[in-house]
């Protein structure tokens, strides 16, 4: 198969442009043709703007699978309902926005595997990659029935590492707060992105 043809047959919005391009191109090689009259060129103004047309839906297409991701979903909503509209100010907020979320998660997943039972959940189902080494360090000392001595040192570290995470919680809120105004702020406690 045609390698060009391949990608269309993956891409819908790729080949409406590929299909798009073909009927303009095949409308100026018959434009061109001595003896053939161009019904379009009469109305030169309704081609332009059917072309125009099309670019646009395209366009939004592309914009459309670009937005499918959740979280830039969220974001993007976010960024409205703040008023945000330059473009630097969003790039500097919505960074520290990622910062605070990823550090909740890794505060989340840190709480879940220690609830989990090593015996009761498999590796798969306990999500491994989410949890931290330490946590892992502590499961595997309960499951393996090691010595009190050795689950101690294993839980004071998973308690360092807890402890740790969460003051970088804490000092990445403080970072945003620090550019937000105070309706920017209240309306990222609303959305339980900020402790009040």
């Amino acid at each position: 198969m045609n390698p060009a043809l391949r990608v269309v047959a993956r891409r819908p919005g790729v080949a409406i442009l590929f299909l798009a391009s073909a009927f303009l191109i095949g409308s100026d090689a018959n434009a061109a043709k001595p003896g053939k009259t161009d019904p379009d060129a009469a109305a030169p103004d309704a081609t332009d703007a059917k072309a125009a047309k099309r670019e646009e839906k395209a366009a939004a297409r592309a914009n459309q699978d670009g937005a499918t991701n959740p979280d830039t979903r969220l974001l993007e909503k976010l960024r409205d309902r703040m008023g945000v509209t330059d473009d630097e100010e969003w790039n500097v907020i919505s960074t520290r926005i990622a910062k605070v979320e990823e550090l909740r998660r890794s505060l989340a997943a840190g709480t879940r595997a220690l609830a989990a039972s090593g015996d009761k959940i498999k590796k798969s189902d306990r999500g491994g990659s989410s949890s931290t080494p330490e946590i892992d360090a502590l499961r595997e000392a309960v499951s393996d029935q090691l010595p009190d001595a050795e689950i101690r040192a294993r839980l004071t570290r998973a308690r360092e590492a807890y402890q740790r995470t969460e003051a970088e919680l804490v000092k990445a809120q403080a970072d945003l707060r620090s550019v937000l105004t105070v309706r920017q702020e209240a309306m990222l406690v609303m959305a339980g992105i900020l402790p009040p």
